[in-house]
């Protein structure tokens, strides 16, 4: 089997649209597609600013090979990504359209990885069986925002959307000036404070991307540009050098090839990137959110995790104000964390730091989980039979696995099997009170 995408022109043709062009993602051409929605957990990707750049004593960043890094550009921007609105701005100026574009998927439907919670829906349930997601992150957003409605929050922080989290602008509606007026006065502050170790404009920021290979070019091309537009707020540029970007200028990361990419991306050698995601080790909200307290499991790459103190500067009454950026983040996952009793209390704490997170430290911002969205392939195998030993080294492998002769089963069959292995097992469980997998 395999799955189709818009990037198989002939392929989404064949099955997908037809010979008329009528057919679509949720309806294709072909009755033998199996078009399903996943629901499934997997890594977590999101947008990540790299506040400290381990370089060695010249002054490049750290690197397995000879990946370049101009130390003065490394230096300005580690201290502008200090100030707090410099990077919230730079967040809610990342193009997520552009950035969907890269899954070649249907126009329709092309946000339809996209997530807006770190920790995933359906993965944690409390001693009630309620999801953590949507009852306790949705509470916690709500008790943020008491102007939305519950039906509000849960249309704003579903799966698969986009667009009531992105700030649309443009040369009629710049809604981003004011995160770009707030960074330019923290940036202001901080040169009339710092006279002698100033932030020069424009602050060049480097953008993971393997430029080298003509698929990732393709993509964050338009990516890089729009975000350079929305950044400036020059939305009729036709193009950007550093000379004509008067605040901020994303660029792809120098000299990154298919060959040395991996190790700059392991060695956290970017100042911004939307390549690393996190996956789950056990059914918690602990599993994702330890992972940006100090000394937590993104230290590997991100070198400021591993800091005892992280200065953060916020522009307070007129007056840049320090605090430690995951001091009280920290605290809060640490104080959930230790409650074992109470699941709910536990899952509340969780939820307050999850929020601060994803929108008050500027940090991080959740994008894509390839696990759930629609899906389209076309396979000949049907596995209803045995969902047990599927994988791996099991004596069990691919066993109950049947492969059907001829074009396959259609979508219609496929629907009718599931419907009827669902009626069974509700039957069974309705009659024995539960299923135990090992009889």
């Amino acid at each position: 089997g395999f799955s189709l995408s818009t990037e198989d022109e002939e392929g989404w043709i064949k099955y997908i649209e037809g010979p008329d062009r009528t057919g679509t993602y949720l309806e294709p051409y072909s009755e033998y597609v199996n078009a399903r929605e996943y629901d499934t957990i997997d890594y977590v990707y999101g947008l990540n600013i790299n506040l400290e750049r381990t370089q060695d004593s010249d002054g490049k960043a750290t690197k397995a090979s000879e990946f370049g890094g101009n130390a003065t550009e490394i230096a300005n921007a580690e201290k502008a990504f200090r100030l707090s609105a410099v990077r919230k701005l730079i967040i809610e100026s990342f193009d997520l359209p552009s950035y969907c574009d890269s899954f070649g998927l249907d126009e329709n439907i092309e946000q339809q990885y996209m997530m807006n919670t770190y920790v995933p829906k359906g993965f944690v349930q409390d001693d009630n069986g309620n999801d953590y997601v949507t009852t306790h992150y949705y509470d916690v957003y709500q008790e943020h925002h008491p102007e939305l409605s519950d039906e509000e929050v849960a249309n704003k922080l579903k799966q698969g959307q986009y667009n009531n989290i992105f700030m649309f602008a443009d040369a009629e509606n710049d809604t981003l000036k004011p995160l770009r007026d707030a960074a330019i006065a923290e940036i202001d502050a901080w040169n009339t404070a710092n006279p002698d170790n100033k932030i020069t404009l424009p602050v060049q920021m480097e953008y993971f991307s393997v430029w080298g290979q003509e698929e990732s070019k393709l993509y964050d091309t338009v990516l890089i540009f729009e975000w350079n537009k929305r950044l400036n707020g020059m939305y009729d540029a036709e193009s950007f050098t550093k000379p004509t970007s008067p605040y901020f200028y994303v660029i792809p990361t120098s000299d990154l090839t298919a060959t040395n990419y991996e190790a700059a991306s392991n060695g956290g050698n970017f100042d911004l990137s939307s390549t690393w995601g996190w996956g789950p080790d056990y059914g918690d909200p602990m599993s994702y959110l330890n992972t940006f307290a100090k000394n937590g499991d993104w230290g590997s790459i991100f070198n400021f995790v591993t800091l005892e103190t992280v200065p953060s500067y916020s522009l307070v009454n007129g007056e840049l104000v320090m605090t430690d950026l995951l001091g009280s983040y920290t605290e809060k996952v640490l104080e959930a964390n230790s409650v074992y009793d109470n699941l709910n209390e536990r899952y509340h704490l969780f939820a307050e730091a999850e929020y601060q997170l994803i929108n008050e430290l500027h940090i991080y911002r959740p994008l894509t989980m390839r696990g759930q969205g629609w899906n389209v392939s076309v396979s000949r195998a049907a596995g209803y039979h045995s969902p047990s030993g599927s994988y791996g080294l099991s004596s069990n492998r691919l066993q109950g696995l049947y492969v059907i002769d001829g074009e396959g089963i259609t979508r219609q069959e496929r629907l009718d099997a599931v419907a009827a292995y669902n009626a069974l097992k509700a039957a069974y469980l309705d009659a024995h009170g539960s299923i135990n997998v090992y009889d």
